[in-house]
């Protein structure tokens, strides 16, 4: 087992390795100082918790405790449920950091769900394929049955349909790969969620009377029901579908 002086010299390169990567100070008054303190603070927060098996959750990840007695010791506001929309905002800074190795808890959750998904697809709309819902538990279940429910009788509210967030994550391992080269994220990652993704829209969404894809009811993210093509929906697949067809790798081809 390693002597106390090596286990202290392995913790000391590695925060400095975190610290001298990637950095924002921000210069001027106090309110300068507050923003590159809240940088830091949060940076450090996500080190600590970025290398867990579990992605990070948005409502206070580790760093979080009971304010009232009468809800128990662990709860936080929203639940425990993975709200995309919250979390994304803590993974896509991380790309500009060079905090690679911390996202990959985030991008194995939706990997790791993708056999649930495919099973839910099937099993409640008898579409092969899979979707990922806005509120969605880290082994991969919807977030409510009332929100599934709602999803298969048509009817629903502010995040019945809202099914884009799959396009945001492929989109953020596609920057992935483009800045690290990391030739398993497209074979492992980017193909097998892509695939079932674009599958799942095809056959939920196609037309033959028109040859088009008529994406209803969906959501426009969450403030607008029931809406027909919302512009989320088609950017999401925009924005991916040329990336996916420019990769070279064997396994995309």
């Amino acid at each position: 087992m390693p002597g106390k002086d090596s286990r202290w010299d392995a913790h000391t390169a590695w925060w400095r390795d975190v610290w001298t990567r990637s950095w924002i100070f921000i210069t001027g008054d106090a309110t300068a100082e507050a923003v590159t303190q809240g940088y830091i603070l949060q940076r450090y927060q996500v080190a600590c918790m970025g290398e867990a098996d579990e992605a990070i959750h948005f409502n206070g990840g580790l760093f979080t405790m009971c304010t009232n007695a009468s809800q128990g010791d662990d709860y936080r506001d929203w639940g425990s449920m993975y709200w995309h929309q919250n979390t994304r905002l803590v993974y896509w800074p991380m790309l500009a950091a060079g905090d690679y190795e911390f996202m990959k808890a985030y991008f194995d959750m939706y990997l790791d769900a993708l056999p649930l998904r495919k099973e839910i697809s099937t099993e409640f709309f008898g579409k092969e394929g899979a979707y990922y819902p806005e509120q969605m538990y880290a082994y991969g279940a919807d977030g409510t049955r009332d929100k599934l429910q709602w999803a298969i009788d048509g009817t629903g509210d502010y995040t019945t349909y809202h099914w884009q967030n799959g396009f945001e994550v492929v989109q953020m391992m596609l920057d992935y790969y483009d800045m690290t080269g990391d030739e398993t994220m497209v074979e492992d990652y980017i193909v097998p969620l892509a695939q079932e993704l674009i599958r799942f829209y095809w056959n939920m969404y196609y037309d033959p009377d028109t040859g088009l894809l008529n994406i209803t009811p969906s959501n426009a993210l969450e403030e607008y029901w029931n809406c027909t093509n919302p512009t989320d929906h088609i950017a999401g697949l925009t924005a991916i579908l040329p990336r996916l067809l420019a990769l070279t790798n064997s396994a995309a081809t």
